[in-house]
């Protein structure tokens, strides 16, 4: 019986049916893996750069990086001025009210002035100081009029401190407890105030600035050689390197790959179809020893790429039994 159109049909079907599925399960693996280990010998023969690229430093030497870079920072604090015209604004007014009875212009303004120089320096609350004490730091970044100025905080006053100053006014023309009546602490806050965005800005900067590599491999520059032992330095070198020969395994260089693995496949298999046209045409003409070939055909590459990806060897896949199968429900030959 002579095909009719509508067989042919069937038959391209399941032929191209059985290239696609084959092709989609064949591997196309694109990562290179060299297989070292650091503080054993380089097994493979002398390695040469056949490119230049550059070396990454390892994920610990970046966090020891990153750990001195941001034990080096300060802390970024902002004097606002405005705090002390208005406490010394503010001594003014109660003064001209009532402490002109207690005083005279001449301490007025020697306390006034020694208001001014104490917010000029700066004061701190208590809570930042103890805070920044228990972080161990040291020195603050001071901006003043838009500048940054390192300061200890020694030089800085709390407001006790700053009150202590205060009324530590040459005593031997006013008494001690004249200052103590006026209530002068009343005129002392902190003047200090962290600045978050300042300070995360110049962190963020400093760790931006770590490089991530540590050196860079010249073209035909020897990397290792054969029986070598691989160091932290050379082990941190393959690995950038086989990162580098990963990246250049580009999109095209996959698509050529399917390519030629889809004329492959149509290659054997269009074999397969040219002996059966030529010596076996009863199996094109019955659709389920059609199939049945067509099966034997693509079972085998399906459940490889499964066990392959889930880590199984290939030594287990009964391949032997296609042809077997095969001879005890068609014939030997085919």
């Amino acid at each position: 019986m002579k095909p009719t159109t509508k067989s042919h049909l069937f038959i391209a079907t399941a032929f191209i049916a059985a290239t696609i599925i084959i092709s989609i399960f064949l591997p196309r693996e694109k990562v290179i893996n060299l297989d070292f280990t650091e503080g054993k010998p380089w097994k493979y023969e002398q390695l040469n750069s056949p490119f230049s690229f550059a070396v990454y430093k390892s994920e610990q030497t970046l966090q020891h990086e990153r750990a001195k870079v941001l034990a080096e920072q300060r802390p970024y604090y902002k004097l606002e001025g405005d705090k002390a015209a208005e406490a010394i604004n503010t001594f003014d007014t109660i003064f001209q009210r009532e402490l002109h009875l207690l005083m005279g212009n001449k301490l007025k303004q020697k306390i006034s002035l020694r208001l001014k120089a104490i917010y000029d320096n700066g004061i701190i609350s208590s809570s930042d100081l103890a805070h920044l004490q228990a972080d161990s730091i040291s020195t603050i970044m001071l901006i003043k009029n838009n500048v940054a100025i390192a300061r200890d905080l020694d030089e800085l006053y709390t407001v006790q401190q700053a009150y202590e100053h205060l009324i530590a006014i040459d005593t031997t023309l006013w008494g001690r407890h004249t200052l103590q009546s006026c209530n002068l602490n009343n005129y002392i806050q902190p003047n200090l105030s962290y600045d978050a965005i300042k300070s995360d800005a110049i962190r963020d900067e400093a760790l931006a600035s770590i490089s991530l590599t540590s050196q860079v491999i010249q073209k035909d520059q020897k990397i290792i050689g054969a029986g070598d032992m691989v160091d932290q330095e050379h082990y941190q070198t393959l690995l950038s390197y086989q990162q580098e020969l990963n990246k250049r395994v580009d999109e095209r260089g996959i698509h050529m790959t399917i390519i030629g693995q889809i004329l492959l496949i149509v290659l054997l298999i269009g074999t397969y179809v040219l002996y059966l046209i030529n010596y076996r045409q009863n199996y094109l003409k019955e659709r389920n020893k059609l199939l049945f070939l067509v099966t034997q055909l693509t079972i085998f590459p399906v459940i490889a790429s499964w066990l392959l990806s889930r880590g199984n060897s290939l030594m287990i896949i009964p391949f032997a039994m296609a042809p077997v199968m095969i001879n005890i429900f068609l014939d030997a030959r085919t």
